[in-house]
């Protein structure tokens, strides 16, 4: 099976974020902070496994914020983290059970607001191939 690019991967989620009213940022900077995490996260996530990060902007020291979600990224293996790292609200989830020819890190910049967890939640479905969550059945209790 031929692997799907992040960059992929991100449009597509970008195009449904829009869709779910939810902001995503791709200026310079946002450019620049999500490419940074995809080359450092990507040696330490193992094959069959993904990490999906969700920055809230304005990203005001991008090389400081790179370097300091990668640190947090193996925590997030044992559970998802909600940090402050100079002065923007970070997301990461660890996700065990990737398909294969997903992309092992997905990151995401949003506007300020509450809009990381759902890009997370987005991104965790595609990458899992499970439903959508806003696509359940009004039966199913979760």
């Amino acid at each position: 099976m031929t692997p799907v690019s992040a960059s992929d991967v991100e449009r597509d989620l970008a195009e449904e974020a829009a869709r779910s009213r939810l902001r995503l940022r791709f200026d310079k900077v946002a450019l620049r902070v999500v490419g940074a995490l995809r080359s450092r996260l990507a040696a330490i996530v193992p094959e069959g496994e993904a990490v999906l990060v969700a920055i809230a902007a304005p990203i005001r020291r991008p090389t400081e914020t790179a370097a300091s979600i990668e640190a947090l990224a193996p925590r997030a293996s044992a559970g998802p983290v909600g940090e402050t790292v100079h002065g923007n609200d970070v997301r990461l989830r660890w996700i065990k059970g990737a398909r294969a020819n997903m992309p092992r890190v997905i990151a995401f910049v949003h506007n300020p607001g509450p809009d990381g967890e759902r890009l997370l939640d987005l991104a965790e479905a595609r990458v899992t191939g499970a439903e959508r969550p806003d696509q359940r059945s009004a039966s199913d209790p979760s």
